[in-house]
C-alpha cells in the first residue's frame, strides 16, 4: 500500500510538472520580433512605425457575408489576449473593435485602435462577386515598443490562418526616422552594421538614377527563414532603404523583411 501510495504521489508530481512546463514553455516561444529589433538598433534612429501585415488567398470556396463576419469575430477574441495569459486562457477580454461590411462586395473589415487613436490591427476579408471562389486576406498587424505585444498577435495570426486554411505571406518592417542627412558612405555602413547584426551579408544595391540620396540595400540572413529569389536568382530578405526629406532636414530608414513594397 505505501509503494502504492508513493505512485500515486510520483505520478501527481510529474503530470503536474509537465502542465507547469507546458504553460512556461508557450508564455517562452521563440521571439521573431524581439530577435529582428535588436539587430536593427542603429545610433541615434528611433523607430516610430512597426508593422507585421499578412497576405494570403483562399481559392475554391465560395465567400459568403456570414462566413467572413464569423472569421471577424474569431480575429478580435484572439487579438484581445495580452501577454499576462497563458495558452490555456478563456477569458473574454474588452477589445473595442470597428466593424464594417461591404456592400457592392462580400467583405468585412475589423479596425481595431488603442486610446490614442492608434491603429492597432486591421483585418479585411473580401471577395468579388464576380469570382466567389477567391477570397483575399490581408492582416496589417501596428506596434511601436511592445514587440512582445506585437510577437504574441503575430503567433495568433499564424493559428488563424492556419485554421481559415489559408497560407498566408509574411512581411516584417521597422520604420524609423533621425535628424540630418546620412551620406551614401554611412548608409552603407549602417546597412552592413544590420546585417552583420543578422548574421547575413549585402547581396545587392540600387541607387536610382534621379535621386542619389535614395540608397535600397538587399541581403540575405538566416536568422529569418523565409525568403525571395532576386533577378539573379540568389536568396535575399532584407530591405534596407534610405529617403533623405530636405524639408524636414530627416533621414528615414525602412528596414523590411523579406521586402517592403509600399510608399514610404
Amino acid at each position: 500500500m505505501r509503494l502504492s501510495h508513493c505512485k500515486v504521489i510520483l505520478l501527481t508530481l510529474l503530470l503536474s510538472t509537465t502542465y507547469i512546463l507546458g504553460i512556461d514553455l508557450y508564455d517562452q516561444k521563440a521571439n521573431t520580433l524581439g530577435t529582428l529589433y535588436e539587430a536593427v538598433q542603429l545610433p541615434g534612429l528611433t523607430y516610430n512605425q512597426i508593422e507585421v501585415s499578412f497576405s494570403g488567398i483562399n481559392e475554391g470556396q465560395v465567400a459568403s457575408l456570414k462566413d467572413f463576419v464569423q472569421k471577424g469575430a474569431e480575429a478580435i477574441t484572439a487579438f484581445s489576449h495580452g501577454e499576462e495569459c497563458s495558452k490555456l486562457c478563456t477569458q473574454l477580454h474588452d477589445n473595442d473593435a470597428q466593424t464594417s461590411l461591404g456592400k457592392e462586395d462580400s467583405a468585412i473589415k475589423v479596425h481595431v485602435e488603442d486610446e490614442q487613436k492608434h491603429s492597432l490591427y486591421e483585418l479585411e476579408l473580401k471577395a468579388n462577386k464576380k469570382t466567389p471562389t477567391t477570397s483575399f486576406y490581408v492582416l496589417k498587424l501596428h506596434g511601436t515598443e511592445d514587440i512582445g505585444q506585437l510577437e504574441l498577435w503575430r503567433q495568433a495570426a499564424f493559428k488563424l490562418y492556419d485554421k481559415w486554411r489559408v497560407s498566408p505571406s509574411e512581411y516584417i518592417s521597422f520604420k524609423g526616422c533621425l535628424q540630418g542627412t546620412l551620406s551614401v558612405s554611412e548608409q552603407e555602413v549602417w546597412a552592413n552594421t544590420v546585417m552583420k547584426n543578422l548574421h547575413g551579408e549585402i547581396t545587392d544595391t540600387y541607387i536610382p538614377t534621379d535621386r542619389e540620396d535614395m540608397v535600397t540595400y538587399y541581403g540575405y540572413t538566416k536568422d529569418y527563414k523565409d525568403f525571395i529569389r532576386d533577378h539573379r536568382g540568389q536568396k535575399a530578405n532584407t530591405q534596407i532603404s534610405f529617403i533623405y526629406n530636405e524639408e524636414e532636414d530627416s533621414t528615414t530608414c525602412m528596414i523590411a523583411f523579406p521586402f517592403y513594397n509600399e510608399p514610404f
